[in-house]
């Protein structure tokens, strides 16, 4: 399948054309370990597929992912999850779509019978533990990333240049540094 195409342009052609499809809205996912396994499952397949290489060649996965140089779909997931989580904390208090992810439900509220859901809270929960955050310790770290860089994302957004597009992805970059180490 596409042998025409050079080993360094296959995996340029998977994130530009593949990637983004698969990845849609996957910031709101509450992936369960299965469900995540299911995930980097179906990717290995697609690199696979795109380096043409079958189960008969007794190539692990590691081989793969060190041949495309691409991380496991679980690992995008999981640093989109956190970058949103870091603006949906940096949003104004009044904002809905603040208030929402912390909400707690109303006291005549009961859980449905069967096997609680995976939440999105726990998800994140979760998300943070691996990088030895507590919810409490990642939002005082995105609201400190507001006292620091905030003056710098107002100049950046009142500009339209290419240079402060840059400085836009290197102060969301920052974010993303604080959130998650």
């Amino acid at each position: 399948m596409l042998s025409w195409l050079s080993l360094s342009t296959k995996p340029k052609l998977y994130n530009i054309r593949i990637l983004p499809v698969m990845l849609y809205g996957l910031e709101c996912w509450a992936l369960s370990r299965v469900e995540a396994r299911k995930v980097d499952a179906l990717d290995h397949w697609c690199l696979r597929r795109i380096l043409d290489i079958s189960w008969y060649h007794s190539i692990c996965n590691c081989e793969v992912r060190r041949l495309t140089e691409q991380p496991p779909l679980t690992t995008i997931i999981q640093e989109r999850r956190l970058m949103l989580f870091g603006h949906l904390v940096r949003m104004d208090e009044s904002a809905d779509t603040r208030r929402i992810p912390t909400a707690v439900p109303q006291s005549d509220w009961r859980r449905p019978v069967g096997r609680p859901y995976t939440s999105w809270m726990a998800t994140l929960k979760n998300d943070l533990s691996l990088h030895n955050l507590t919810l409490e310790d990642a939002i005082e770290l995105a609201l400190e990333w507001i006292s620091r860089c905030g003056d710098y994302w107002q100049q950046a957004e009142l500009r339209t240049d290419g240079a402060c597009r840059i400085m836009m992805m290197m102060i969301c970059l920052k974010c993303r540094c604080l959130c998650v180490s």
